[in-house]
Parts: structure tokens; C-alpha cells; sequence
């Protein structure tokens, strides 16, 4: 049962405790650092978010990770879908360009 890190100083040392590891995680799984750290930000943030429901002593590194794996899978799937609206959008230029000389 989780009884949360409802103090600002536990929720500090959590932070202290994880936030290079984190990071390290973030940096060696995405495309670049600017996008590790906002993966970073967004983990903490949610976790300040929920933090009555992070479990307590050795799990909320963990749970931790697996927020921070979440972001990422999320943050990924928005490259994606960037991606995927660029070229579309090139297609389309690109075509109309042909029809109008």
C-alpha cells in the first residue's frame, strides 16, 4: 500500500535520490537530450502530480522508471505522428506544385 510523499522534503529527496539515474535512462533511449530532459521534467511533474500514490521505500524508484517509460513511449509516438503529418504535408505540396506549374 502506498502512503504517498505527501511532504515537500521527501518528495525533494526522492528527487535527489533518482535524478541523474533518470536521466541516464532518459538520455540512452531518446533521440536527443533537449527531448531526455523534457521526458525528465514531465516525469517529475507527474509525479509531483500523484505523489499520495507513490508507493513507499524501495518500490517508488520503480514506480518512478515506470512513469519516466511512459513519457517516452509517449513522446515517441508524438515523433511519430509529427513525422508521419510532415511528410503528408510535403506529399501534398509536392503534388499540388505538379498540378500548377
Amino acid at each position: 500500500m502506498s502512503r504517498g510523499f505527501d511532504d515537500d522534503a521527501e518528495f525533494s529527496g526522492l528527487y535527489d535520490a533518482t535524478h541523474v539515474e533518470l536521466l541516464a535512462f532518459l538520455l540512452r533511449r531518446s533521440p536527443t537530450a533537449e527531448d531526455a530532459t523534457d521526458w525528465l521534467a514531465e516525469t517529475y511533474l507527474i509525479a509531483w502530480e500523484k505523489r499520495e500514490r507513490i508507493p513507499e521505500g524501495d518500490r517508488a524508484r520503480p514506480w518512478l522508471f515506470g512513469v519516466a517509460r511512459n513519457v517516452m513511449r509517449r513522446g515517441h509516438q508524438r515523433r511519430g505522428r509529427a513525422t508521419n503529418a510532415t511528410k503528408a504535408l510535403a506529399d501534398e505540396l509536392h503534388s499540388a506544385q505538379a498540378a500548377h506549374p
